[in-house]
């Protein structure tokens, strides 16, 4: 076995250490989920929050619960695979997809695109396929081998909406003036970031330039097609899996459930 150096990535190391002390059996929170464990709800969070000390506050708040996505991926010893649980059966992922997602949380909290991984913030994504294999792709079935696909194309890219409850601009559809705060500006101009799905490192932005009035809300990724909603985030010191920020090790869940309400009526409205 190669050995360590001064020079060989920290998480790297904390993987390899996981990697090699779980060997056969499953990692521990990454378990099938259990009746008892507590979820993320729409209704732990505020419609708006008007600073990032508040929006940081609330997600230091919920980090520390322990509160974990609905239906979040988990190790399933018998496929010897992650997968997102799915309705029509379970959706496995592989390594190079879990560390592309993992790339695109550090790369966006290091260059400030979010701030923080759950739902008011970096919390949700949107899958784009290749224009050219958009229709064969999503004729696939049953759904769950047909999100299988999605996950193991390595030309997949996935769109995050980020400061998504964050005010960085004000105005009855948030669309009144720019803020004068200079890193509520760059959160605002910086808000699409696309990563790829072949490592991770490739995370670019993208900017609504033909309407103002839209929240900087991008929708299209060139040359790609979006296929509805993706998959949620939700960072959680019990969470599955470990991502690196300013030299500290977190960790998140992945869910392709949107979040439950807690009072919410028939028509998901408060």
């Amino acid at each position: 076995m190669n050995k360590i150096n001064k020079h060989t990535p920290l998480l790297f190391i904390i993987l390899t250490f996981l990697l090699v002390t779980n060997a056969g059996a499953t990692p521990l929170n990454c378990k099938r989920p259990t009746a008892q464990e507590r979820f993320v709800y729409t209704d732990d969070f505020k419609g708006s929050y008007a600073s990032i000390a508040e929006l940081k506050k609330s997600f230091e708040e919920l980090y520390e619960s322990g509160s974990r996505l609905k239906g979040r991926v988990y190790y399933d010893e018998k496929l010897q695979s992650y997968i997102f649980p799915h309705e029509q059966g379970p959706v496995k992922i592989d390594d190079t997809f879990i560390k592309s997602i993992t790339k695109h949380i550090e790369v966006s909290l290091e260059r400030r695109y979010a701030d923080f991984i759950f739902f008011p913030d970096m919390g949700h994504s949107h899958l784009h396929l290749p224009e050219k294999d958009y229709d064969k792709l999503i004729n696939i079935t049953p759904n769950n081998t047909m999100y299988e696909v999605f996950f193991a194309n390595r030309n997949l890219k996935v769109l995050y909406h980020t400061a998504e409850k964050l005010a960085v601009r004000q105005g009855e559809r948030f669309n009144g003036p720019f803020p004068q705060d200079p890193m509520l500006l760059w959160r605002y101009f910086s808000r699409n970031p696309v990563g790829d799905n072949n490592g991770g490192e490739n995370v670019f932005i993208l900017f609504q330039q033909h309407d103002l009035d839209k929240y900087n809300t991008v929708k299209d990724v060139p040359g790609y097609l979006e296929y509805s909603s993706g998959f949620d985030l939700s960072a959680s010191k019990n969470g599955c899996f470990p991502y690196k920020f300013k030299e500290k090790i977190f960790y998140f869940d992945m869910s392709l459930e949107s979040l439950p309400c807690r009072n919410c009526g028939e028509d998901g409205e408060f």
